[in-house]
């Protein structure tokens, strides 16, 4: 299990019994607060590391990074991907784990954009929305963690759904039989939404 923590300012693992470091550091320097991560097939490690496990929610050049930003760890080598979010949050990976896909849940950061994993170039900015949390089922629509609910976008931005919760959502993974079941985290709630994805055209 891959942890994110904010306090040290670094990536780690759990086992089943003991915590240990395993990326806490770029360029000499700690991560501000590493939030969201993903782990691709072949072993890379994508992740988030906004401010916000810092004081007043602020950067701190004189102990950290300088920016914030979006992250991979390849072969026991960080490169960052991104620094164009004050406060990078969620991100995903496309199904086929050529696309990384990022966001922020600022509204001043409303744009959903795509890289490629090998590259880590920029490809594209797929909408203009913000997000906590990101996912994306195996039509390649995106869903997003919203003020609003759990809005659902497809491949070119356009908005095809939204689901209302009685609480603002933050995250999201799908479970269940055949990976069709959608879990929320939505505050001090826990939604499940079965079958969701066959209900969802391409």
């Amino acid at each position: 299990m891959f942890i994110c923590q904010h306090g040290n300012g670094a990536v780690a693992t759990w086992d089943g019994k003991e915590v240990t470091s395993f990326c806490s550091d770029y360029k000499g320097r700690p991560f501000n607060s590493p939030n969201d991560i993903v782990i691709s097939k072949n072993n890379s490690v994508f992740f988030s590391d906004p401010p916000y496990g810092l004081k007043d929610q602020q950067l701190q050049p004189d102990r950290g990074q300088d920016k914030a930003g979006f992250y991979c760890w390849q072969e026991g080598a960080v490169h960052l991907i991104t620094d164009q979010y004050q406060y990078p949050n969620g991100l995903c990976l496309s199904k086929d784990e050529k696309s990384l896909f990022t966001c922020s849940n600022k509204p001043f950061e409303k744009f959903v954009l795509e890289f490629d994993t090998t590259t880590l170039k920029l490809k594209r900015q797929v909408a203009n929305e913000s997000s906590d949390g990101i996912k994306i089922d195996k039509h390649g629509n995106l869903y997003l963690c919203t003020k609003e609910g759990l809005v659902i976008i497809d491949q070119n931005g356009n908005r095809i759904a939204k689901i209302e919760l009685e609480t603002i959502p933050a995250n999201a993974c799908w479970g269940g039989r055949d990976e069709n079941d959608l879990f929320i985290t939505a505050r001090n709630n826990i939604f499940l939404i079965k079958n969701l994805q066959k209900r969802i055209s391409s």
